[in-house]
């Protein structure tokens, strides 16, 4: 209506006062518009890596046997010690087994060590030979003296020599006696309390046992549902240590070395970076994913933590101390800037969350306009 309203006063005037006004809408369209300059300052080389935060010394909670879910003696979140019980598996047969194993045992020591066993007998009846044999050994002695001194008979002497000797023989053979039973006994005992320990470990293969002390992450089994071996029930880990887990590309990974720093953000804190450093690196490559995974440690972790939390990393290759650099939201994916002259293509060097540097397609002159985001 303004336009229409100028060019009616007069085509020359309308002429000027439109060609005004579109100057005056332009700049002031140009004023809305961000722009910055590239300048000189500190950047790093770094590797991108995407993040999930896990607990440290997380693992998966395996039954030994399959079986039925019995009992489950936990939930997500609750706090758990080592040698606490989880879970307990449907289990009949070891339990009369170890029952039986007992039985054997105790049966075996009572005959080794209880009263009125065998061995006790044995003992007793040595006791009365050894008195046996040395009441022997006296007559056989006074009999020998007698016979020096051409009293008695040759028979009696003889006689009474045999039956010291036989004493002595029968003495040796009970003691040889004693010392097999006990042999005998004690075997049985020890084989009778390896029959405990093998009933024992195959009824625990039906109770699941924590490893660590640390916090239940997830439950992933009802009470009488089956489980096979293979099937994890439950994942624990630590409860208030967390490790930073990046999957690093292939290409990469000869570049990563232990000790380097880290900077992460996290989906769940967005406008804060936190700062780490690696401390594990796994040689094998995950064959579907193409990528390797690189463990680093927090240098202060945030307040907050949850299992699973995603983010993107850089880790730290080198630093750059003069470089021509943008903010990264002024360039596109495609390394092409809005100048005030047009769109230019430039070639980029290095890069991290906030800035890329430009070798080469416009110089610290230039002003660039920020794009707009659709």
């Amino acid at each position: 209506t303004v336009l229409r309203f100028a060019m009616d006063i007069s085509p020359h005037i309308g002429r000027v006062l439109v060609l005004s006004m579109t100057i005056v809408m332009f700049s002031a369209c140009q004023s809305k518009v961000d722009t910055i300059k590239p300048e000189m300052r500190s950047i790093s080389e770094s590797v991108y890596a995407s993040v999930v935060i896990q607990p440290h010394a997380l693992y998966a909670v395996h039954s030994a046997s399959s079986g039925i879910i019995e009992r489950i003696m936990i939930e997500e979140g609750d706090t758990v010690r080592s040698g606490d019980i989880l879970v307990e598996i449907k289990s009949i047969d070891p339990k009369l087994n170890l029952e039986t194993a007992r039985v054997t045992y105790d049966l075996a020591n009572e005959q080794l060590k209880g009263d009125a066993t065998t061995l006790q007998s044995l003992e007793e009846e040595i006791g009365l030979m050894r008195v046996q044999v040395e009441l022997d050994s006296h007559n056989y002695a006074r009999q020998s003296r007698l016979w020096e001194q051409q009293i008695g008979s040759r028979t009696v002497l003889e006689n009474a020599e045999l039956k010291y000797e036989a004493s002595l023989s029968k003495l040796e053979s009970l003691k040889t006696q004693y010392q097999r039973t006990e042999k005998e006994l004690t075997s049985a005992r020890e084989r009778a309390a390896i029959g405990v320990k093998q009933a024992e470990a195959m009824l625990q293969e039906f109770t699941v046992e924590c490893k660590i002390d640390g916090c239940v992450y997830d439950l992933l089994k009802e009470e009488g549902e089956q489980v096979m071996v293979q099937e994890p029930i439950a994942r624990v880990g630590h409860c208030d240590s967390f490790i930073i887990e990046m999957l690093i590309d292939e290409v990469d990974i000869a570049r990563v070395r232990h000790g380097q720093k880290v900077l992460v953000r996290l989906d769940a804190f967005e406008d804060e970076i936190f700062e780490g450093s690696v401390n594990r690196i796994y040689p094998s490559k995950n064959m579907q994913t193409q990528t390797f995974k690189v463990e680093a440690q927090f240098k202060a972790a945030p307040p907050v933590l949850y299992a699973g939390l995603a983010g993107e990393a850089n880790i730290i290759i080198s630093i750059k101390d003069r470089a021509l650099a943008i903010p990264v939201e002024y360039i596109s994916q495609t390394n092409r800037v809005l100048t005030e002259h047009g769109e230019v293509v430039v070639e980029t060097g290095l890069r991290n969350f906030d800035h890329v540097e430009i070798l080469s397609g416009i110089d610290s002159t230039a002003v660039i306009l920020k794009p707009k985001i659709e």
